[in-house]
């Protein structure tokens, strides 16, 4: 399962994301999107979670742009907030310290019950339709905007293992597709750039 972690700081998401990753979920940790909510939609994931380092106002908003989407949706967070939000039926909460049993029921009852959660809209030409290794490499570099990864860290995190020659050419084939991609969706405030001798960053169009 594909899940979407959206929070203000990635350092402080490190232990539940390794606790997701242990029940075998590919863990996407992003904070970039909270700048461009509506470009969630053009993405696949399977769950969206947000936590509780976002703000009540910023979660309104965020509430207002995904309701669009059919993901599910688990909010990291102690308060009452979003029971009575008319944008969401059914709501479940996850904190850090639950167990990994608990952690996996929640997850797999957003997951199923997703096409409650939100009002359904056809969202076919706003998605981007990534392949598995482009979505790896979006998230990987749009999780952490504006910062420059090295070809070698990129290829490790996207095929798990050594970079060779040959996953590094396939990296270039990868960005060229995916900024294709975004532009043909309308994606225009961002880009992954090449930045020579440094490798890439996801960066904000000047």
């Amino acid at each position: 399962m594909e899940i979407l972690l959206l929070t203000e700081n990635i350092l402080a998401e490190e232990n539940f994301q390794n606790k997701l990753q242990q029940l075998g979920h590919e863990v996407f940790v992003n904070k970039s999107f909270l700048q461009n909510i509506e470009d969630i939609l053009k993405f696949k994931f399977d769950v969206c979670i947000i936590s509780n380092t976002i703000s009540k106002s910023r979660n309104e908003r965020i509430l207002s742009k995904i309701s669009q989407g059919n993901m599910g949706l688990l909010f990291e967070c102690e308060t009452s907030f979003g029971k009575e939000n008319p944008y969401i039926s059914k709501i479940t909460w996850v904190a850090q310290d639950d167990t990994l049993e608990t952690i996996k029921e929640k997850v797999e009852y957003a997951y199923n019950v997703k096409e409650d959660n939100f009002v359904k809209e056809d969202n076919t030409e706003k998605n981007l339709n990534l392949s598995s290794n482009e979505q790896r490499v979006f998230s990987f570099l749009s999780a952490s905007e504006n910062e420059a990864f090295s070809r070698e860290k990129i290829c490790k995190h996207v095929w798990d293992g050594d970079c060779t020659s040959s996953q590094k050419s396939q990296l270039s084939v990868l960005v060229k597709r995916i900024n294709r991609k975004m532009k043909e969706n309308s994606i225009l405030t961002h880009e992954i750039r090449t930045l020579w001798g440094k490798g890439y960053a996801y960066s904000r169009i000047d």
